[in-house]
């Protein structure tokens, strides 16, 4: 790759050039994300119906003890989100499950295989906590079938989109090509060779690619554990996730989106390169 031709090409770029290199950088990004909700949204259904503990806290609680107890519950393996609330009636808990309601509470939502009982025995020796009560969560049907339904919707919407990047970075390293048209024969009579030319436009789009895949990769890393206490996505997730995954998460999708990259631009300059 020539940098000095490198650095002109970024700088001599037409406004609709660039929005068709920062519309493929977007899609990208949304193309990646959305295909690891879709691989992830799979395991779910493997697993058996989750449980909820909620902690009925002293209602002298002190704030610092309050965010200490809080602290700790939410590093327990078994424990995959919680709430807190300080009125318990906060929570929306069901009307059968008597708790104080001006004190304090937290609601604890556990994992498939975790066992209530000893997560119960456990906080319960916790300094400020007064009573645990366990609570089962009824599998909703209606739910459960919006979830199978909305899986292959994810899957396409993640082909769809990577291929809509895909045409985008495509289109605009042709419409760079084309913008250049008069200056290739220049840069050949000079001596820049034509593999050098092609390798220069095409890392325009690797790096359109890379900032797309970058972004989605720093967002399935921060962002996943996250949406794991969003009420709405917990159907879509995992119960859990270790640091170890979450970053072979983000590195395969920074991978994926240099590939996409990489084919993009081998494939707008693959005449150029043969010239």
């Amino acid at each position: 790759m020539n940098a000095s031709l490198f650095s002109r090409l970024l700088g001599s770029m037409r406004a609709n050039t660039l929005l068709l290199f920062l519309l493929g950088m977007v899609l990208l990004a949304a193309a990646l994300v959305g295909g690891v909700f879709s691989l992830l949204s799979w395991e779910p259904a493997e697993r058996g119906p989750a449980a909820q503990v909620a902690l009925a806290l002293d209602p002298l609680v002190q704030e610092a003890q309050l965010d200490r107890l809080y602290l700790e519950v939410r590093q327990w393996q078994e424990v995959t989100s919680l709430r807190l609330a300080l009125e318990a009636q906060d929570l929306g808990l069901p009307a059968s499950v008597a708790l104080p309601p001006n004190a304090p509470a937290i609601l604890l939502n556990l994992g498939s295989d975790a066992n209530s009982q000893q997560v119960m025995d456990r906080a319960q020796m916790l300094g400020g906590v007064q009573q645990a009560v366990p609570l089962a969560v009824v599998e909703d049907p209606a739910a459960q079938q919006q979830v199978q339904v909305i899986k292959p919707l994810l899957l396409s919407a993640f082909v769809v989109l990577t291929l809509a990047s895909f045409i985008a970075l495509h289109g605009g390293v042709r419409r760079l090509l084309r913008q250049w048209k008069g200056e290739l024969e220049l840069l050949r009579l000079s001596g820049v060779s034509p593999r050098d030319v092609a390798s220069s436009f095409a890392a325009v789009a690797l790096l359109f690619s890379a900032v797309g895949a970058a972004v989605a990769a720093a967002g399935i890393y921060l962002g996943l554990p996250w949406a794991q206490g969003v009420e709405g996505l917990q159907p879509y997730l995992p119960d859990s996730f270790e640091p170890q995954r979450l970053l072979g998460l983000a590195l395969g999708t920074l991978i994926a989106g240099l590939l996409v990259g990489v084919l993009a631009s081998a494939w707008g300059t693959r005449a150029q390169g043969r010239s």
